[in-house]
């Protein structure tokens, strides 16, 4: 009687576990079988967004490096086709397309040639080294550190991603002579004195952090430069004092 119980008991236990083998085989093959049309899905779905995420085409993307709720969407679409685009974007550079705010759309463009690195729109860059992201908006970006400065200055911060490759362009731009100084000093005044004061402290700002031995006369003129003003400043602040 007992063996006739264990063998039943054994039979039952079998077949429970032959059930819930095929039980849960079941669920991974349906568990399997939505994952494979939910991937089919999604992957139908992304291809087109990519193509779609700009209407009219190349307009379209201007459009979106121009507005900052759509930049990083450009930015994530050229990250895919930027070899395809970059002849496209350089052209950008030297003519804005229509019917895009200018500004903005240089800050964009900034932008994009900073992450990859574009040598060949480091002249652009330096034409808009004090461009600012907020632009009219002042929350005194050098008056805080070195990160806020590159967040806040798009075309001085994608120099710097550049490196090397920008500091004899920029140093070029900055130590020619100006063709009508204000005054005479040895040597001529350089044309870096005359920039708009975004633009001045952009120019150092970025030599600064990626210049080597090639800048140092350019750093001990700046140096020079700023001695002389403090030099003046401290005197006049004593005596009114």
């Amino acid at each position: 009687m007992d063996q006739q119980h264990a063998d039943l008991v054994g039979k039952r236990k079998g077949r429970s576990m032959s059930s819930m083998s095929e039980y849960s085989g079941k669920i991974v093959l349906v568990i399997g079988l939505f994952g494979w049309i939910g991937c089919g899905v999604l992957g139908r779905a992304s291809a087109p967004l990519q193509e779609s995420q700009f209407p009219g085409g190349d307009a379209g993307l201007a459009q979106a490096l121009a507005a900052d709720d759509r930049r990083d969407a450009a930015l994530t679409y050229l990250q895919l086709a930027y070899d395809t685009k970059v002849r496209l974007l350089l052209s950008w550079a030297g003519s804005s397309p229509q019917g895009v705010n200018p500004y903005e759309f240089n800050i964009g463009l900034a932008i994009a040639f900073g992450k990859f690195k574009t040598k060949e729109a480091i002249p652009f860059l330096i034409r808009h080294i004090g461009i600012r992201r907020l632009r009219n908006v002042d929350m005194q970006p050098w008056m805080k550190n070195g990160e806020y400065v590159e967040w806040t200055f798009p075309a001085a911060a994608a120099l710097i991603q550049i490196g090397k490759p920008a500091v004899g362009p920029l140093l070029a731009v900055a130590m020619a002579e100006d063709p009508q100084p204000d005054f005479a000093l040895p040597g001529g005044e350089w044309m870096w004195q005359r920039l708009a004061n975004d633009s001045r402290l952009a120019t150092i700002f970025v030599i600064s952090r990626i210049g080597g031995p090639e800048s140092l006369e350019f750093l001990a003129t700046v140096k020079g430069h700023a001695y002389v003003e403090l030099h003046y400043a401290e005197e006049a602040m004593s005596r009114i004092q």
